[in-house]
Protein backbone atom coordinates (compact mmCIF):
# COMPACT_ATOMS: atom_id res chain seq x y z
CA UNK A 1 0.00 0.00 0.00
CA UNK A 2 1.51 3.41 -1.22
CA UNK A 3 0.66 5.61 1.28
CA UNK A 4 0.09 9.56 1.27
CA UNK A 5 1.61 12.04 3.84
CA UNK A 6 -1.85 12.40 5.61
CA UNK A 7 -1.69 8.59 6.26
CA UNK A 8 2.02 8.71 7.11
CA UNK A 9 1.46 11.43 9.79
CA UNK A 10 -1.82 9.91 11.28
CA UNK A 11 0.27 6.37 11.82
CA UNK A 12 2.98 9.02 13.45
CA UNK A 13 0.31 10.61 15.45
CA UNK A 14 -1.22 6.99 17.52
CA UNK A 15 0.67 4.90 19.11
CA UNK A 16 0.73 1.30 18.63
CA UNK A 17 -2.06 0.91 21.68
CA UNK A 18 -4.22 3.09 19.53
CA UNK A 19 -4.16 6.74 21.26
CA UNK A 20 -3.27 9.56 19.47
CA UNK A 21 -0.38 11.37 20.96
CA UNK A 22 -2.92 14.74 20.78
CA UNK A 23 -6.03 16.46 20.69
CA UNK A 24 -8.24 15.87 17.80
CA UNK A 25 -8.15 19.53 16.51
CA UNK A 26 -4.32 19.61 16.53
CA UNK A 27 -4.39 16.60 14.66
CA UNK A 28 -6.83 17.91 12.38
CA UNK A 29 -4.74 20.77 11.66
CA UNK A 30 -1.86 18.29 10.90
CA UNK A 31 -3.83 16.39 8.40
CA UNK A 32 -4.44 19.38 6.51
CA UNK A 33 -1.15 20.17 6.58
CA UNK A 34 -0.12 16.97 5.09
CA UNK A 35 -2.37 17.24 1.91
CA UNK A 36 -1.09 20.86 1.55
CA UNK A 37 2.55 19.50 1.66
CA UNK A 38 1.66 16.48 -0.61
CA UNK A 39 -0.01 18.88 -3.38
CA UNK A 40 3.20 21.28 -2.69
CA UNK A 41 5.49 18.26 -3.85
CA UNK A 42 3.38 16.95 -6.47
CA UNK A 43 3.77 20.30 -8.15
CA UNK A 44 -0.39 20.75 -8.26
CA UNK A 45 -0.05 23.56 -5.97
CA UNK A 46 2.69 26.60 -5.05
CA UNK A 47 2.80 29.62 -2.43
CA UNK A 48 3.60 32.86 -3.05
CA UNK A 49 3.57 35.77 -0.56
CA UNK A 50 1.74 33.58 1.87
CA UNK A 51 -1.26 32.75 -0.49
CA UNK A 52 -1.72 29.41 -2.00
CA UNK A 53 -2.10 29.11 -5.75
CA UNK A 54 -3.54 26.23 -7.95
CA UNK A 55 -0.90 25.49 -10.47
CA UNK A 56 -2.43 21.83 -11.74
CA UNK A 57 -5.74 20.30 -10.91
CA UNK A 58 -4.44 16.92 -12.48
CA UNK A 59 -5.57 14.08 -9.24
CA UNK A 60 -2.68 12.64 -8.02
CA UNK A 61 -4.26 9.15 -6.98
CA UNK A 62 -4.35 9.87 -3.23
CA UNK A 63 -8.59 10.24 -2.93
CA UNK A 64 -8.17 12.33 0.39
CA UNK A 65 -5.62 13.99 -0.78
CA UNK A 66 -7.76 14.83 -4.28
CA UNK A 67 -10.47 15.97 -2.23
CA UNK A 68 -8.58 18.90 -1.27
CA UNK A 69 -6.82 20.13 -4.12
CA UNK A 70 -10.72 20.00 -5.88
CA UNK A 71 -11.39 22.31 -3.06
CA UNK A 72 -8.90 24.41 -3.88
CA UNK A 73 -9.37 24.57 -7.23
CA UNK A 74 -12.89 25.55 -6.80
CA UNK A 75 -12.11 28.22 -5.23
CA UNK A 76 -11.25 31.59 -7.71
CA UNK A 77 -8.98 33.57 -5.24
CA UNK A 78 -5.78 32.24 -3.93
CA UNK A 79 -6.11 32.33 0.15
CA UNK A 80 -3.68 32.72 2.18
CA UNK A 81 -2.11 29.26 3.66
CA UNK A 82 -3.37 29.85 7.26
CA UNK A 83 -6.87 30.13 6.13
CA UNK A 84 -6.97 27.09 3.85
CA UNK A 85 -5.49 25.02 6.75
CA UNK A 86 -8.29 25.73 8.80
CA UNK A 87 -10.83 25.20 6.17
CA UNK A 88 -9.22 21.80 4.91
CA UNK A 89 -9.11 20.90 9.04
CA UNK A 90 -13.06 20.32 9.09
CA UNK A 91 -13.12 16.85 9.61
CA UNK A 92 -9.92 15.76 7.93
CA UNK A 93 -8.55 13.24 10.65
CA UNK A 94 -11.84 10.66 10.62
CA UNK A 95 -11.78 10.02 6.53
CA UNK A 96 -7.77 9.20 6.79
CA UNK A 97 -8.32 6.62 10.18
CA UNK A 98 -10.67 4.83 7.89
CA UNK A 99 -9.22 4.52 4.65
CA UNK A 100 -6.35 3.00 7.20
CA UNK A 101 -8.84 0.33 8.78
CA UNK A 102 -10.45 -0.79 5.41
CA UNK A 103 -6.72 -1.41 4.38
CA UNK A 104 -6.44 -3.02 7.21
CA UNK A 105 -3.53 -1.02 8.36
CA UNK A 106 -4.99 0.01 11.68
CA UNK A 107 -8.24 -1.89 13.88
CA UNK A 108 -10.97 0.55 15.06
CA UNK A 109 -11.64 -0.93 18.83
CA UNK A 110 -14.89 1.22 20.01
CA UNK A 111 -15.50 1.27 23.72
CA UNK A 112 -16.62 3.44 26.48
CA UNK A 113 -14.62 5.26 29.79
CA UNK A 114 -16.52 4.15 33.07
CA UNK A 115 -19.01 2.30 30.96
CA UNK A 116 -20.60 5.55 29.80
CA UNK A 117 -18.16 7.51 27.61
CA UNK A 118 -17.95 6.06 24.64
CA UNK A 119 -14.13 6.35 22.95
CA UNK A 120 -12.48 4.92 19.93
CA UNK A 121 -9.28 3.62 19.57
CA UNK A 122 -7.10 2.85 16.70
CA UNK A 123 -4.20 -0.15 17.42
CA UNK A 124 -2.03 -1.39 15.24
CA UNK A 125 -3.04 -5.22 14.66
CA UNK A 126 -1.32 -7.18 16.99
CA UNK A 127 -0.02 -4.13 18.54
CA UNK A 128 3.09 -4.23 15.62
CA UNK A 129 3.99 -0.70 14.43
CA UNK A 130 3.51 -0.89 10.45
CA UNK A 131 6.00 -1.17 8.48
CA UNK A 132 5.51 1.92 6.72
CA UNK A 133 5.76 3.79 9.97
CA UNK A 134 8.98 2.47 10.75
CA UNK A 135 10.55 3.09 8.02
CA UNK A 136 9.76 6.99 8.19
CA UNK A 137 10.36 7.53 11.45
CA UNK A 138 13.89 5.96 10.67
CA UNK A 139 14.38 8.71 7.92
CA UNK A 140 12.91 11.26 9.85
CA UNK A 141 15.38 10.44 12.85
CA UNK A 142 18.22 10.10 10.58
CA UNK A 143 17.17 13.89 9.21
CA UNK A 144 17.75 15.44 12.49
CA UNK A 145 20.25 13.90 14.16
CA UNK A 146 22.91 12.70 11.19
CA UNK A 147 24.80 15.56 9.11
CA UNK A 148 25.76 13.57 6.60
CA UNK A 149 22.18 12.10 6.02
CA UNK A 150 20.54 13.49 2.41
CA UNK A 151 16.68 13.14 3.47
CA UNK A 152 14.26 13.25 0.63
CA UNK A 153 11.48 15.94 0.33
CA UNK A 154 9.04 13.64 2.21
CA UNK A 155 11.24 12.73 5.14
CA UNK A 156 11.52 16.67 5.64
CA UNK A 157 7.29 17.04 5.07
CA UNK A 158 6.83 14.91 7.35
CA UNK A 159 9.47 16.81 10.07
CA UNK A 160 7.84 20.00 9.44
CA UNK A 161 4.31 18.36 10.17
CA UNK A 162 5.74 16.73 13.63
CA UNK A 163 7.18 20.25 14.44
CA UNK A 164 4.16 21.76 13.81
CA UNK A 165 2.04 19.75 15.71
CA UNK A 166 4.50 19.93 18.57
CA UNK A 167 4.89 16.42 18.55
CA UNK A 168 8.44 16.61 17.88
CA UNK A 169 9.73 15.66 22.03
CA UNK A 170 7.49 12.16 21.07
CA UNK A 171 9.17 12.15 17.81
CA UNK A 172 13.13 13.01 18.78
CA UNK A 173 13.67 12.45 22.04
CA UNK A 174 16.13 14.58 23.32
CA UNK A 175 16.83 16.88 20.10
CA UNK A 176 16.44 20.06 20.45
CA UNK A 177 13.92 22.09 18.57
CA UNK A 178 15.83 24.60 17.48
CA UNK A 179 18.15 21.91 15.74
CA UNK A 180 15.38 20.41 13.36
CA UNK A 181 13.76 23.61 12.08
CA UNK A 182 16.80 24.24 9.80
CA UNK A 183 16.10 21.19 8.20
CA UNK A 184 12.71 22.75 6.55
CA UNK A 185 12.82 25.54 4.12
CA UNK A 186 11.05 27.33 1.32
CA UNK A 187 7.56 25.85 0.85
CA UNK A 188 7.43 23.37 3.25
CA UNK A 189 8.52 25.59 6.10
CA UNK A 190 5.63 28.26 4.96
CA UNK A 191 3.11 25.48 5.16
CA UNK A 192 4.77 24.78 8.36
CA UNK A 193 4.42 27.69 9.88
CA UNK A 194 0.98 28.06 8.50
CA UNK A 195 0.06 24.68 10.27
CA UNK A 196 1.78 25.69 13.77
CA UNK A 197 -0.26 29.14 13.56
CA UNK A 198 -3.58 27.35 13.34
CA UNK A 199 -2.82 24.85 15.85
CA UNK A 200 -1.16 28.16 18.40
CA UNK A 201 -4.58 30.35 17.65
CA UNK A 202 -6.37 27.55 18.72
CA UNK A 203 -4.71 27.32 22.15
CA UNK A 204 -4.38 30.78 22.56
Amino acid sequence: MTMSLAEELVLIAYDTDGTAWGTGTAVNFAVAGAHLMELALAGRITVRDGRISVLDATPTGAPLTDAALATLAADPEPRRTKDWVNRLSKKALQPVLDHLVAAGVVERHDQKVLRLIPFTRYPSPGGVEPTAETERRRLMLAAVTDPAATPDDRTLAMVALVTAADWHRRAFPGVPRHTIRPRVTGVLDDLRTAVRGAIGDTYS
